[in-house]
């Protein structure tokens, strides 16, 4: 043999070897090809994968169920003419021709359709390119999975509407209830200053107590049930500013010692030196303190104590109500701060959204709320709120 035909014969080797690489990537590139379609096809989604030219080279299990098509109405289609033309969409069309080029994605595009065999659904469609250098041929091809959401629509149409129907309904009850009782309780308080029967005058202040007592719950309970509207609708609007807090308790205390003396329970306050100024909604943090304090009187036996207690803890004011009253069972501590929950009291049952309008007016000022009870030995109920003014959160 001539040199020339070995080296003739080396070249023809040589040239014959990446032919051989490239079967053997094909090869392999079918294996993975049919490795991923099996993963694919466990998919609960429906999921499809196209050609650069749009059309169809194969759909998952799900995809065909849930559409009610099969293969031969699938495959080497344009998606465009798959059913009845539901995807023919011009948005759509421009996204996925973009994608290739571009290769960009998209999440969440919505498609609501009529669809002939499984009705009206609202689709979430989320594309992603699928690289040459990742499939059999070394053809680009692209992802497209569908996502159901019809169903959470729904839920959320009719959430939106329940919360409406609720806000209407406060609107209405506070509307309706707020000015007549203003006025009952104004005209009571008027006709008990003229009253000058003396023989009847006990008797009739027994009445106007219990009326004008009556009235004030009701304008409590009103305005509780429109706290608890704004803060489930997120609109919970707070005035900041600085505010000092020894002056702030003392207030406070002051509007509820006559519950508290006509229980003869003393009310203490420690309010350390480290505690001064803090920024907050001055009224909202004083009707969450006379939540507590309210609750420690009308929980406490007579003659009992309440302390209140304020202190600095890093960055926070720790504020805390603590009594020597009946206690709260411990299996009922996680529920303490739900809307309508109820101490199981017969004798202090209420509307139950006093510690619930508590927990959202602190979680508005960015803090936290917190108990701690033994039965028979009282609670401690607190909260926490950041001092400084950034990093307090206002609702929208």
């Amino acid at each position: 043999m001539s040199n020339s035909e070995k080296s003739l014969k080396v070249r023809k080797v040589k040239a014959q070897e990446p032919q051989e690489g490239g079967q053997l990537f094909s090869d392999l590139g079918r294996l993975y090809s049919l490795y991923a379609q099996n993963i694919i096809d466990t998919v609960r989604d429906p999921m499809i994968v196209i050609k650069k030219d749009l059309r169809v080279l194969s759909a998952n299990r799900s995809f065909y169920k849930i559409f009610h098509t099969e293969p031969s109405k699938t495959e080497n289609r344009l998606i465009y003419d798959l059913g009845n033309k539901q995807w023919d969409i011009p948005k759509l069309r421009k996204l996925l021709e973009e994608i290739l080029p571009t290769r960009m994605s998209f999440d969440d595009y919505e498609v609501e359709h009529q669809f002939p065999v499984i009705g009206k659904k609202v689709m979430l469609l989320n594309a992603r390119e699928i690289k040459s250098s990742e499939t059999p041929n070394r053809e680009p091809l692209i992802l497209l999975a569908f996502e159901d959401v019809t169903d959470r629509r729904r839920l959320e149409e009719e959430r939106d509407q329940a919360l409406n129907a609720r806000e209407e309904l406060v609107a209405v009850v506070s509307h309706e209830l707020k000015n007549p009782l203003t006025t009952i309780t104004s005209s009571l308080d008027l006709i008990k200053r003229v009253v000058a029967v003396e023989k009847y005058q006990e008797k009739v202040q027994k009445l106007f107590h219990n009326i004008y007592d009556a009235s004030r719950r009701m304008t409590r309970i009103t305005s509780d049930l429109i706290d608890v509207s704004k803060i489930e609708g997120g609109y919970f609007p707070l005035e900041l500013a600085p505010v000092e807090v020894s002056i702030l308790i003392e207030e406070v205390v002051t509007l509820s010692l006559p519950l508290a003396l006509d229980k003869l329970i003393q009310i203490e306050k420690h309010v350390s030196k480290k505690v001064n100024l803090i920024t907050c909604d001055r009224d909202r943090v004083a009707q969450s303190l006379l939540n507590l304090l309210n609750n420690a009187i009308k929980f406490s036996n007579e003659g009992g104590v309440i302390c209140i207690e304020v202190d600095r803890v890093d960055d926070q004011i720790r504020f805390q109500v603590r009594d020597t009253g009946c206690g709260i069972p411990r299996d009922q501590l996680p529920h303490v701060f739900e809307r309508f929950w109820q101490a199981k009291h017969k004798q202090y049952m209420g509307a139950g959204l006093g510690l619930y309008i508590t927990k959202g007016i602190v979680e508005m000022h960015g803090g936290k709320v917190g108990v701690e009870s033994k039965t028979g030995e009282g609670s401690a109920f607190y909260f926490t709120l950041p001092i400084a003014a950034t990093t307090v959160r206002r609702s929208a």
